[in-house]
């Protein structure tokens, strides 16, 4: 049996901040309204769900743009590319840098010229290795995408090959 995959959460992105989870100020609990998953991701708006389902890549495996959309069911991969633009506050508590483009190249972002690099960074911390030519071995470190069962339960799609 596989160990349970480390889901991006509140507390990681709490002890990330250097605040504890208790802390119950007003920015504290406004925070929390903003990254929290819904419970019924069946019936959440679009970007909670590719949130969600990006929470899912374990961490030295990758995603494309494309995966999440098919996954999602009602997204294009532009749209996922958007949700991720729209991280805000939620960039600590969604695995950004898990997500690349179709040719398993990181996609260049909105946030400077560094952001790139800070991606590449990231996912090379995790293990994840590039070639020369700054591409992911797709088929080494694709992600599989969740259990089954949990796509059913939570309204998303399964893939199919």
């Amino acid at each position: 049996m596989t160990p349970p995959i480390p889901i991006f959460s509140l507390e990681n992105y709490l002890g990330i901040m250097g605040q504890e989870v208790e802390d119950e100020s007003p920015s504290t609990q406004i925070l929390k309204d903003a990254v929290k998953e819904p419970s019924d991701l069946y019936n959440a708006n679009r970007h909670q769900r590719i949130y969600a389902l990006i929470r899912r890549i374990a961490p030295g495996r990758v995603s494309t743009y494309g995966q999440i959309a098919a996954l999602e069911g009602t997204s294009t991969a532009r749209m996922v590319g958007a949700a991720l633009r729209d991280l805000g506050i939620r960039e600590g508590t969604v695995p950004w840098q898990r997500v690349v483009n179709s040719m398993g190249k990181i996609s260049a972002r909105g946030d400077g010229p560094l952001a790139g690099e800070k991606q590449r960074i990231l996912l090379e911390e995790e293990g994840v290795e590039f070639s020369d030519a700054g591409k992911i071995d797709l088929r080494e470190y694709g992600w599989d995408g969740p259990d089954p069962g949990w796509l059913d339960e939570h309204g998303f799609h399964r893939l199919t090959r």
